[in-house]
């Protein structure tokens, strides 16, 4: 994937004037993953803000052998691990590629300084944050508040192609159900 289909994507989000664009796109880097290829580790510290291109990555945590699916990140999606990256405390989860994957990330660091560079820049930034958090809020209000019924019809709703893309398995641990209960679900609608 070239830069100019990244930059098209990204500029859906804010229009970024071109030199804001070039000083951006010169201070990241892209990533061409390989299925099952792990772009964060749980335990080390996030440095970085990642932007999925194409693909399919998921954040998972391992908890003694057991992999917990936490998310997953469909193309045109800004993705990071807030708390590590804002604390420099260790990560509680790793992203992994689930597929072949064009992932553009700029470290936090080169991001607080172009900040200090360019307004624009700031304000797109700060954007991505933002909507990364609201995100990560809603995702965790659903669970909260929903029956797993209701988080299954929310996601058939809101991202539909995730179930083509993923196993029950998958499925079923991201809605922090068994198999059996994602089937008796399915046969309810």
């Amino acid at each position: 994937m070239c830069i100019s289909k990244i930059l098209e994507e990204i500029d859906s989000f804010q229009n970024l004037g071109d030199e804001s664009k070039q000083l951006f796109f010169s201070s990241g880097k892209i990533h061409y993953l390989k299925k099952n290829e792990i772009i964060l580790t749980q335990g080390e510290t996030c440095k970085s803000v990642f932007f999925l291109a194409t693909g399919l990555m998921k954040n998972f945590q391992n908890n003694d052998g057991k992999i917990v699916n936490l998310g997953f990140i469909l193309p045109n999606m800004f993705f990071t691990n807030l708390e590590s990256l804002r604390t420099g405390d260790k990560s509680s989860y790793s992203f992994i590629a689930m597929q072949a994957s064009v992932v553009f990330e700029i470290s936090r660091k080169k991001l607080i300084s172009l900040y200090v560079m360019s307004r624009e820049i700031e304000v797109f930034g700060r954007d991505i944050l933002e909507r990364i958090i609201i995100s990560q809020e809603r995702l965790a209000n659903i669970y909260r508040l929903n029956t797993p019924k209701e988080r299954y019809q929310f996601l058939l709703m809101e991202e539909p192609e995730l179930f083509q893309k993923i196993s029950l398995s998958q499925l079923a641990s991201y809605l922090g159900v068994s198999r059996k209960t994602i089937c008796r679900i399915r046969k309810g609608i």
